[in-house]
């Protein structure tokens, strides 16, 4: 546990809504996947785009339902 974890920790601390912050943590694959395609032009193959939705998903989701959930709440 390094640097980078600290820092995540401590953005953590400082977030206004930290369901939505640690998300985030999920797009780790995705930029990770951008920066080998780019600086190391590997292939990207189609299972790796197929989860990448999958992780996409995810979060469209949770972000969506979140928002259902506290609009019922309140209503």
């Amino acid at each position: 546990m390094g640097i980078t974890f600290f820092l995540w920790m401590k953005g953590l601390q400082l977030s206004s809504d930290r369901a939505k912050t640690s998300t985030l943590a999920y797009l780790s694959p995705f930029i990770s996947l951008i920066f080998i395609a780019i600086i190391l032009k590997e292939n990207i193959l189609p299972s790796s785009i197929l989860g990448l939705v999958f992780i996409i998903g995810g979060i469209l989701y949770q972000h969506l339902g979140i928002n259902k959930k506290l609009n019922i709440r309140n209503s």
